[in-house]
């Protein structure tokens, strides 16, 4: 293989660069280097171009230019783009531009509009708008009207005049004047004037005025009134008033009242308190109950509740209870049951212990399951915890045990504590 050796080389009049006929092949690993500029006019191939091509012009896409698209669709195929109003586009830098999206700040609309989300906080005046979701912080107001036929989801909400509103919900709702509610849930609502209110839902109802309930009302957390009058069929949860009459078929949870006056079948379902006694021919009790004192002729009871001093023909109490002085003919208990008056007499009517004895049997007692003494826990028909047990001081007195061919032995100990058994 031949080789040329020089320094330079120029054409043969030495005023200007050689011509390649074939061109140039550069081994792998070579390249062309230089502080000078490549000029060329035909087409250049390359498997990889570098650099940041800040200064190339008039460059086109391969036959067409860029392909632009919306939501991953084609548009189209554009060698120019242009970025209109609201859109900030940064200044070229290694080749990369950043478009940002300026928020509107301010908008105004004349007449009727339509929008399928609406966002307004501070001061808002909104006329005839309809929108798929309303949200509205700060001082607003609807000069228009609100048609919400999906329900108002509001934190306040203020009313004045003639207003119709059907499925409502809202954390505080004042309204004054004529108005007609349909199913209203809300946290606090006040109500003034003539009023009449469908399905409601109400943390705080407060009312003045004439006002009529279509859809019923249902009052968990308790009702607060000067005087209700109730006909027909009625639920009544946590109640307070000066004076309650109700005729019809009733249903009260916790009622507090200086008057109750109830005629018809009720149920009492939340708990009565009654400071000044309760006289009754037949009662029966649900759910938590506090008794004060009571005369009574027949009483049953289930649930968790306090009694105090009750005089009942027949007492049958169920579930967790605090007796005080209860006096009965016949006491019936089932489940967790406590005696705040000591002592418990059974089978007599004078005590003969001591007030550290609270509980006292005469004439026998039968237990079907387990004892525990010191313990909730009996391992055994008799399980001591946390003490001794004491038998006997004396010979006749002693631990009967059964051997296995139902000979019964007595257990005694002598003064030098030797253990011994005798037959019985």
């Amino acid at each position: 293989m031949s080789r040329i050796r020089a320094d330079k080389l120029v054409n043969r009049v030495a005023t200007g660069a050689p011509q390649l006929t074939y061109g140039v092949e550069i081994p792998v690993g070579y390249g062309i280097t230089g502080a000078g500029n490549i000029s060329i006019t035909g087409v250049i191939t390359a498997t990889t171009l570098f650099g940041d091509g800040s200064g190339l012009t008039g460059v086109v896409g391969s036959g067409s230019g860029v392909i632009i698209r919306d939501g991953a669709s084609v548009v189209g195929t554009a060698g120019t783009i242009n970025f209109g109003d609201n859109l900030t586009v940064s200044p070229i830098s290694v080749g990369i531009v950043t478009v940002s999206v300026n928020l509107l700040s301010n908008i105004q609309v004349t007449g009727i509009a339509t929008f399928d989300q609406v966002t307004t906080t501070g001061f808002s005046t909104l006329g005839a708008v309809s929108a798929t979701l309303l949200n509205i912080s700060g001082v607003s107001t609807l000069s228009g009207g609100i048609n919400a036929s999906q329900g108002v989801d509001a934190t306040g909400l203020r009313v004045t005049g003639i207003t119709t509103l059907g499925e409502t919900t809202t954390a505080g709702l004042s309204n004054a004047g004529v108005s007609t509610l349909g199913n209203a849930t809300a946290s606090t609502l006040v109500v003034s004037g003539f009023s009449t209110l469908g399905a409601t839902s109400a943390t705080l109802l407060s009312i003045s005025g004439v006002s009529t309930f279509a859809g019923g009302a249902n009052a968990s957390q308790g009702v607060d009134a000067t005087g209700l009058r109730v006909t027909g069929i009625t639920t009544l949860g946590e109640t307070t008033t000066a004076g309650l009459s109700n005729a019809g078929v009733s249903t009260l949870g916790n009622a507090t009242a200086s008057t109750l006056v109830v005629s018809g079948v009720s149920t009492l379902s939340g708990g009565i308190n009654a400071s000044q006694g309760v006289d009754a021919t037949g009662l029966r009790v649900t759910g938590i109950t506090t008794l004060g004192q009571a005369n009574i002729t027949g009483l049953s009871n289930a649930g968790v509740s306090t009694l105090g001093d009750t005089t009942a023909s027949t007492l049958v109490v169920s579930g967790f209870s605090t007796l005080g002085a209860t006096s009965a003919t016949l006491l019936s208990i089932s489940g967790v049951s406590t005696f705040t008056n000591n002592p418990v007499l059974i089978g007599a009517a004078t005590s003969t212990g001591t007030e550290t004895q609270p509980l006292q049997v005469t004439g026998g007692a039968y237990v079907s399951g387990s004892v525990g003494i010191g313990t909730t826990v009996a391992s055994s028909k008799l399980t001591v915890l946390g003490g001794d047990i004491a038998v006997g001081i004396n010979t006749s007195s002693g631990i009967i045990l059964t051997s296995p061919n139902g000979t019964r032995y007595r257990l005694i100990v002598d003064d030098a504590g030797a253990l011994s058994t005798t037959a019985v």
